[in-house]
């Protein structure tokens, strides 16, 4: 049931569209975040996100983050702009289990 509903929450931001918001803060600094119950969306910057029920971890277009964000169960990247799709915050939050859903020209 939670998963479920963090893919519902997923899919919705994905709908959505990005967020813009001229105090942004490039570094990570300034999060905004929403919880229901003991799940919450955090928005980490330009179309940065990160989704969790305290087990399960989702990072989306991991492009912004914060300084030492949480290791990632899985990581969506929508395309492949740099403002998307950025291998070294990959690294920094992707384990060996983490499972990465992205498109082909995201992974060359």
């Amino acid at each position: 049931m939670k998963t479920t509903i963090i893919f519902m929450i997923l899919a919705s931001i994905l709908i959505s569209g990005c967020v813009q918001n001229n105090d942004q803060n490039n570094a990570g600094d300034r999060v905004d975040e929403m919880r229901f119950s003991d799940m919450f969306v955090r928005w980490m910057g330009h179309a940065s996100f990160e989704v969790s029920d305290g087990d399960t971890i989702i990072y989306v277009d991991p492009y912004v983050l914060l300084q030492n964000p949480a290791k990632a169960d899985y990581i969506l990247i929508t395309h492949d702009h740099f403002d998307h799709c950025n291998p070294d915050n990959v690294s920094k939050i992707q384990t060996k289990d983490t499972r990465i859903i992205t498109i082909l020209s995201c992974i060359n």
